[in-house]
């Protein structure tokens, strides 16, 4: 539906109703220009959870074989060193 903004201001509550109710956007027409009032719509838990998990796999890094090996060489080190520490405690 297009309207002036005169036709809005005449029946505001009413226009306002009736995009709650079809669902179907008002466009009104001002300086040349075209504004839009429509209901906003609520994202569903599958969407929000789908972004999330998008933005989450954009940000980690890519990991190679070589990488994972390195990472598991370093940590069995530095846990041998402290293993080691720790006996030489007791």
């Amino acid at each position: 539906m297009q309207l002036s903004p005169t036709a809005l201001r005449k029946n505001l509550y009413q226009l306002l109703d009736q995009v709650l109710e079809s669902g179907e956007p008002i466009i009104i027409h001002r300086k040349g220009r075209e504004l839009v009032i429509s209901e906003k719509k609520r994202k569903g838990i599958y969407q929000i959870i789908d972004e999330r998990m998008n933005h989450v796999n954009e940000q980690k890094p890519d990991l190679d074989t070589k990488s994972f090996k390195a990472l598991d060489d370093n940590w069995e080190e530095k846990w041998e060193q402290k293993w080691d520490e720790w006996l030489n405690e007791k």
